[in-house]
């Protein structure tokens, strides 16, 4: 294997077994070693223009770069496949989906193709190689196809893994927003957060909405309470006025004794500090939003009533 040749494979190597045949013929590999390569078997084509080295079997991953290399320039992987490179909530598994400059004509087997207008580098980055629509144009692109919940629970999740924060979305819509699709729903949903932390959970973003829904009082999320010592709780819904907390348990059972054992003496601290605890369990809040918010509303309503003098 020569020189030229030792560029191409460690180029594939890092593309999950792909290179282009732009990519080969700008390091040096001529046409007629690329198409003998395809006459024996050893490159195979993925879209035209685009070859797979060796045996490699594409994962979902490599059919999105390949769509990428075949679509390119300015091809970047978008919408629910963005959401899914990124590893964000809301969208668990999504098609091999990208999005091109609108003057680029691409049809691709399995893939499907947008065109945009409006695609410049504020819009781009990469994730392992790929590239992909940032994380603020990501969640305006899903407001275009999704309702609030799914871009709700998508920005949750990037503000929580720090790939972006609230400021930076903001500044991104008023840069760009009321020129793209969907930018009244991330604006919507940006508008109606809560302050503090991200949530912790999509599942924390379910019982958000159905507090806000109810018009209970805006909470601090992951609040942090001090306890005894150095100690500090993290709390899911903090309303630190009313010394009232709100925790949404993702499991039904605790994992074993230990953890049983840990999770009630933080109860009780959190109880010695002079605060009430409500716990609700994932499936309640999925089975009845409506019936956990009301019984929250009922609670603070009781503890504002403590709180006020009595009547003369």
């Amino acid at each position: 294997m020569d020189e030229i040749e030792t560029r191409v494979v460690d180029l594939a190597v890092r593309q999950d077994g792909l290179v282009s045949r732009q990519q080969a013929l700008a390091i040096g590999l001529p046409p007629g070693r690329i198409t003998r390569r395809l006459q024996a078997g050893r490159w195979t084509q993925v879209h035209t223009g685009v070859y797979r080295l060796g045996p490699v079997d594409l994962d979902w991953r490599g059919r999105l770069r390949a769509a990428c290399l075949a679509a390119a320039p300015g091809a970047v992987g978008s919408y629910r496949a963005a959401t899914v490179l990124f590893g964000v909530d809301a969208v668990k598994a999504g098609p091999v989906e990208v999005t091109v400059p609108h003057s680029t004509e691409a049809k691709l087997e399995g893939v499907i193709v947008h065109r945009s207008r409006r695609l410049d580098e504020r819009d781009r980055t990469e994730v392992s190689g790929i590239p992909v629509t940032s994380v603020p144009r990501t969640l305006l692109d899903l407001g275009r196809f999704f309702g609030p919940v799914v871009v709700e629970k998508a920005l949750e999740s990037a503000i929580r893994r720090r790939l972006t924060t609230e400021v930076a979305v903001g500044k991104y819509l008023v840069e760009r927003g009321e020129l793209l699709p969907g930018w009244r729903v991330i604006h919507s949903v940006l508008r109606s957060r809560a302050p503090g932390r991200a949530a912790g959970s999509s599942g924390e973003v379910e019982l958000m909405r159905a507090l806000r829904r109810a018009g209970v009082p805006a909470p601090v999320r992951q609040y942090e309470l001090k306890l005894q010592g150095e100690h500090v709780a993290v709390l899911d819904f903090g309303w630190p006025d009313l010394k009232f907390a709100l925790e949404y348990d993702g499991y039904d059972f605790h994992g074993g004794r230990l953890s049983h054992a840990a999770d009630l003496d933080r109860q009780n601290a959190i109880q010695d500090a002079g605060w009430e605890l409500r716990r609700y369990s994932g499936t309640r809040v999925r089975r009845d939003p409506a019936g956990v918010a009301a019984e929250v509303v009922g609670h603070i309503a009781r503890l504002l009533r403590r709180g006020l003098p009595p009547a003369a």
